[in-house]
């Protein structure tokens, strides 16, 4: 009719109707309120380009995450981004994993996974799509990791060299175990193939531990043959507040009678101790306190021993201000 109406009958007989003014493609966005003059206005929008990449590592094993990533798209017309990720595994469905504005994701594969792939897709923010950029598809390696016994040990300050005592295993019977002990991570032994369920001890010598100063981390490193690894770490800090030592200087035929004593050291004057005695060799030596710089006279002259010994002991403690203490030279001159 001249009103625009139409009956029912008219339009399923086909010798009425109405004539659209035009065909929109489903492509294209219209908006969905009216401007001032009462007309819809086309919104022109093109899609977001398609990924350039897609990065999934070759090296997958279940139990472990998995990094995925992706090159970013570009909007033609500077709308805002962001991707949808889907995955599949054993050649299944594809079901959608992430959705966001980041460029890669972090994936957990399971035991159930054989094979994976995955796409992505850009949208912006007007729900237009680019097309899947589609990765490789990869396979899942099923590998547990070694275990290594107790936990993670903070032990704070020692006075002492510290040790750890372990067992290491691995639910894989037909993987070869390795262990690697290290300090600050230097290599101080290694023992391959290791024994499963046997106890270990990761101890540092007396020496090693004089070298030290400060904090220090101790690490034992369990991998296995397919490529799997477990680190325990032990965390200390060596503090050192006395230095003393004993040093034998010489043998001598007879006791000896004066004796001189310089030291190169980092400390306060009041904090070193010098004693010297001329029966070094006796189970219970006579140590007589002596100044650096200044001739000492003995007072001894006796032994228990089969031989005279000249011996020197020192001893630097932290007093006055002083937070590192050190000995760099010693040096002693007797008749």
């Amino acid at each position: 009719g001249s009103g625009g109406g139409l009956s029912g009958s008219s339009a399923y007989s086909g010798d009425g109707g109405v004539r659209p003014a035009l065909n929109l493609s489903s492509d294209i966005l219209v908006s969905d309120t009216p401007d001032g003059e009462g007309y819809y206005t086309i919104i022109w929008n093109n899609a977001p380009t398609t990924p350039p990449s897609i990065t999934v590592p070759e090296d997958v094993r279940s139990g472990k995450g998995l990094t995925v990533s992706w090159a970013a798209s570009v909007d033609p017309d500077s709308d805002a981004v962001s991707y949808e990720l889907e995955r599949q595994y054993n050649s299944g469905a594809w079901s959608k994993i992430y959705d966001g504005a980041a460029t890669q994701f972090s994936d957990t594969i399971t035991t159930a996974m054989n094979t994976v792939a995955y796409r992505v897709r850009a949208k912006d923010s007007k729900a237009a799509y680019s097309a899947y950029t589609t990765s490789p598809t990869r396979t899942v390696t099923h590998n547990v990791d070694p275990t290594v016994s107790g936990s993670d040990q903070q032990l704070g300050v020692v006075t002492m060299p510290p040790s750890f005592q372990y067992t290491v295993n691995d639910g894989d019977a037909g993987d070869t175990l390795t262990i690697v002990e290290s300090l600050d991570g230097v290599t101080l032994n290694t023992i391959t193939p290791a024994e499963r369920n046997h106890q270990y001890t990761f101890a540092l010598t007396a020496a090693q531990f004089a070298a030290l100063t400060g904090p220090h981390t101790m690490t034992i490193k369990v991998s296995d043959s397919a490529g799997n690894s477990v680190t325990r770490t032990i965390t200390f800090t060596r503090s050192v507040s006395i230095i003393d030592f004993d040093w034998k200087v010489d043998d001598t035929s007879a006791a000896a009678q004066k004796i001189l004593v310089s030291m190169r050291y980092n400390a306060h004057e009041d904090g070193v101790t010098i004693q010297v005695c001329n029966n070094y060799n006796d189970e219970e030596p006579t140590w007589e306190t002596a100044q650096l710089g200044l001739k000492h006279i003995f007072s001894n002259s006796a032994k228990t021993a089969d031989s005279f010994a000249v011996g020197v002991r020192v001893q630097i403690t932290k007093v006055g201000g002083y937070e590192s203490i050190a000995c760099y030279s010693l040096s002693a001159s007797y008749i």
